[in-house]
């Protein structure tokens, strides 16, 4: 690994930049009592970032909502984007064992709401382009790349931040980092989400009778059947790098009927699948609607629906961007099976890598938190992104050669 761009890592100003990030109540929900703007947020990290010589820019996503975009040299190509969402799940005070808004710190872990996902890594990000802005300084021909911080909103409902990004007219970076935690385990792949809404009608009647009317149970077990049947489809592709190896399809909720004794004229199916490979939805939804028109026979009538837009998969071919990342970390590329913004934004750079501190296990949860330990790792790994990515002359950069 090359020498860092700084030595050693400023990790207490980390430490403060997060303390300031976890203050901030920027918990994005879909019930609106519980949703928060993050506008107060991002002009703290905008005047931070200013302060530091970064070029900053707010731009408006939703209401109450922004992106922030800082960048350490605007007029050089782009070589790094470090990425994270600004927003954190709501919290429950009482299940906490600390202020979940103040940064506490205990045996080696610092908790705090958003503290491992992922205002760790926001405070990372920080410290790294501060500390980048600071050298070029000092050193004005030291960078030949420039470094760009991307704070997103509402990750934790619509992703509606990362789209509006992607949607923008802005310079394809080399590589794009989106700090999750992950345990500084690089993650290069992830599957895909899409639920779909089965309503499927027939005609009411009096159970006495059931000629009299069409029963759409009926209906609905053949679909089950032709679902079941694709599922088991589905498992034959599998990659071995995620824990669960291929599309899973899962039957989540049903419901329908009115009373014992009617025939049931309507049922709604939910149902929801998990893709290993790129599926866009108009290809799904035709393979959905052959499928279940081929498979009924029980006279009632199939629409389907689709109730919020799909997330797309990440997935790459880059064994040249897994080697370089495994040589950087010291851990072997994983995929996974949740989703992040990677898949909207992976267009944003030609190779994409999940990479923060803490543990996704820790996320979500009362009494969150990051190890020190994770932070000061990550600096590192930052500060070597940024010498072998960014740096004149970077020794390691030809190391992602073929995905460049």
């Amino acid at each position: 690994m090359n020498a860092p761009i700084f030595d050693p890592p400023n990790l207490p100003q980390c430490i403060k930049y997060l303390s300031a990030l976890v203050g901030f109540n920027s918990a994005s929900s879909d019930v609106p009592a519980a949703d928060h703007g993050n506008e107060a947020l991002i002009d703290w990290a905008m005047a931070e970032l200013t302060a530091a010589g970064l070029t900053c820019r707010k731009i408006q996503t939703a209401p109450g909502k922004f992106n922030l975009i800082a960048d350490t040299h605007p007029k050089l190509p782009l070589g790094l984007i470090f990425s994270g969402h600004s927003d954190t799940v709501p919290a429950d005070p009482a299940l906490w064992h600390s202020d979940p808004w103040t940064l506490t710190e205990s045996c080696g872990m610092l908790y705090g709401l958003g503290a491992c996902d992922m205002k760790g890594a926001l405070a990372c990000f920080m410290t790294a382009a501060a500390a980048a802005a600071e050298l070029s300084r000092r050193m004005p021909d030291f960078f030949e790349r420039g470094i760009r911080l991307l704070f997103t909103a509402d990750e934790e409902t619509s992703m509606q931040g990362a789209a509006a990004y992607a949607a923008l007219s802005e310079p394809q970076a080399h590589l794009l980092v989106i700090g999750e935690p992950t345990a500084l385990t690089p993650i290069v792949g992830h599957k895909g989400y899409a639920a779909r809404c089965l309503t499927i009608t027939g005609k009411a009647g009096h159970s006495s009778n059931p000629a009299g009317g069409c029963n759409a149970l009926w209906g609905l077990q053949q679909a089950l059947s032709v679902l079941k049947l694709m599922a088991w489809e589905f498992e034959q592709e599998q990659d071995e790098a995620y824990s669960v190896p291929y599309t899973t399809l899962n039957p989540g909720v049903v419901s329908g009927g009115e009373a014992v004794n009617q025939i049931c004229a309507q049922v709604k199916l939910l149902f929801e699948l998990r893709p290993i490979r790129p599926l866009p939805a108009a290809q799904l939804d035709e393979l959905l609607q052959t499928r279940l028109q081929e498979g009924s026979s029980s006279g009632c009538t199939l629409e389907l629906s689709t109730p919020y837009p799909d997330i797309p998969c990440f997935y790459q071919d880059r064994p040249q961007l897994e080697a370089y990342l495994a040589h950087l970390t010291k851990h072997a590329c994983l995929k996974v099976n949740y989703c992040t913004e990677a898949s909207l934004l992976q267009r944003c750079a030609q190779g994409t890598a999940v990479l923060g501190p803490g543990d996704i296990a820790r996320a979500h949860q009362a009494d969150e938190g990051v190890p020190i330990a994770d932070l000061e790792g990550y600096l590192a790994l930052l500060s070597a992104l940024i010498s072998d990515v960014c740096r004149a002359g970077g020794q390691q950069f030809q190391l992602m050669g073929d995905c460049m």
